[in-house]
């Protein structure tokens, strides 16, 4: 069991949505300080004060490193838990995580909606794809 080759692409996702908090952080800064953003906003989030588009975009890419990823880190807990590390599930974990990268090329600086929604749908069709992996095994049927 290659347990480092699945917990890689773990990893390199945690570093990116680290990343994120800081490339945030100087977007809302610089934000602030050109006056495009006013500065009570970030004191409760109050959408009645003024925000850029870079500064809700940046607050909403970070926002959704804590909805369908959260589901692949415990996904990918329960792969080695039922010892299911192996070739098939670690092309599949990759893969997810080059799709979510996909996905926050698209979201960040591509801004081609129709992408965006292909690259999520892939997304979702790899998490479903594992899970489909995990029952499967568990079920008797050999991959």
């Amino acid at each position: 069991m290659n347990t480092f080759a699945i917990l890689l692409p773990l990893f390199l996702n945690l570093i990116y949505t680290f990343a994120i908090v800081l490339i945030g952080f100087r977007i809302k800064s610089i934000s602030v300080q050109k006056g495009e953003t006013d500065g009570r906003y970030f004191k409760a989030y109050h959408s009645q004060y003024k925000v850029s588009e870079k500064v809700r975009l940046i607050e909403r890419h970070y926002d959704n490193q804590f909805q369908l990823p959260l589901i692949y880190y415990a996904t990918v807990g329960i792969l080695i838990a039922l010892n299911l590390v192996n070739g098939v599930s670690i092309s599949l974990v990759w893969a997810f995580f080059i799709s979510r990268m996909m996905h926050a090329y698209f979201h960040l600086s591509n801004k081609n909606v129709y992408r965006r929604a292909t690259a999520y749908a892939v997304n979702w069709s790899l998490l479903l794809g594992i899970w489909i992996y995990i029952l499967a095994t568990q079920w008797g049927i050999s991959a």
